[in-house]
């Protein structure tokens, strides 16, 4: 009975609650600072990481700002914004 009930509801619907299907997490990005190339390390959010994913996956370049700190000797870009791949067709 229960098999049949489970059937006719939608495909979507879950029962007992949804997993979630977020992404993100941390990255290091590597970014030219004072001519050196140096290693920067940040928090990326469900798009943002799917695309520094892709971005790795693919080797292309990514576009992104933010605020740029120093914490135990490791550059932290804090606030990410506008994170974007470089379009250089």
């Amino acid at each position: 009975m229960v098999s049949q009930l489970y059937r006719r509801l939608p495909r979507w619907h879950c029962i007992g609650g949804c997993p979630s299907f977020t992404f993100g997490g941390e990255v290091t990005l590597l970014g030219v600072i004072i001519d050196k190339l140096r290693p920067i390390h940040t928090e990326l959010g469900d798009r943002d990481y799917i695309l520094a994913l892709k971005a790795y996956q693919e080797r292309l370049l990514v576009y992104c700002t933010g605020d740029l700190i120093q914490e135990n000797g490791k550059l932290i870009l804090k606030n990410p914004r506008q994170f974007s791949l470089e379009d250089y067709k």
